[in-house]
């Protein structure tokens, strides 16, 4: 009959075991980031690097030209437009309530 007492044995079998599946589970995962790439081979062919001159007389264009504010009371008019006059139902008795907008400033 075996005795249910951990011995030293059982101890080291048990560490030695983990050992060996801890080595094994990191060198799997070094190999799967090795042989696998996040880049396809198709786009790395695409990746060109950019080319480190510019056209510096139109970046000078760019800075002097003039800023163009809107003026928002303009556009705020122009999209109102005319008389809004809801449909009344069929058989309703109410009036037919109309909007009619003041456009002059």
């Amino acid at each position: 009959m075996r005795n249910k007492h951990v011995t030293q044995n059982d101890i080291l079998f048990l560490s030695g075991s983990l050992f060996v599946i801890v080595f094994l589970w990191i060198g799997s995962n070094l190999y799967h980031a090795w042989v696998t790439s996040t880049i396809s081979p198709d786009l790395q062919i695409q990746i060109v690097p950019i080319s480190p001159t510019f056209d510096t007389d139109v970046i000078d264009q760019l800075k002097n030209r003039t800023t163009v504010l809107p003026n928002l009371d303009q556009e705020a008019e122009a999209s109102i437009s005319g008389t809004i006059t809801p449909t009344q139902p069929i058989g309703s008795t109410e009036a037919t309530p109309t909007i009619n907008p003041n456009l002059t400033p």
